[in-house]
């Protein structure tokens, strides 16, 4: 795969037009087309923008990716993430399943009060109050 083919991709990947690399770069897009078409080759001011922009630049040039390069929808989504407080940081990862450091055990649920009737053979019916979710308690023998 050629350094255009790689170029495209990327672009691809990112959800960019050829258009729009053009104009962030602050050139036409037929330059654009001639780096995806293999006819000229991207000199290093170009390849700077195009990693700000979000692209693996490191895949572009060789061909192999150096670490997993993030979209700009996970730049953004990151960013946002590292400026949050801190108690809206722990939300978010509850939220996504990840580790929370030094998390403390979420609040108690209240306990709810049922009332409850449970009837036997012969005719016999047993009704009462619980509390549900408390601990089970045994009544104190006298004695």
């Amino acid at each position: 795969m050629s350094i255009g083919e790689r170029l495209r991709e990327e672009r691809v990947r990112l959800g960019l037009t050829q258009a729009q690399i053009a104009a962030r770069v602050a050139m036409t897009p037929k330059a654009q087309v001639d780096y995806e078409m293999g006819r000229r080759y991207p000199d290093a001011a170009y390849l700077s923008v195009l990693a700000e922009m979000g692209f693996d630049v490191n895949y572009v040039v060789t061909g192999g990716r150096a670490s997993r390069t993030l979209s700009a929808q996970e730049s953004d989504l990151l960013a946002a993430y590292h400026a949050a407080p801190e108690p809206l940081r722990d939300a978010a990862r509850r939220v996504l399943g990840a580790p929370v450091p030094d998390a403390q055990s979420p609040p108690a649920a209240p306990k709810r009060q049922k009332t409850v009737t449970v009837s036997a053979p012969g005719g016999v019916a047993v009704g009462g109050d619980m509390t549900v979710g408390a601990r089970r308690t045994r009544p104190k023998s006298k004695g």
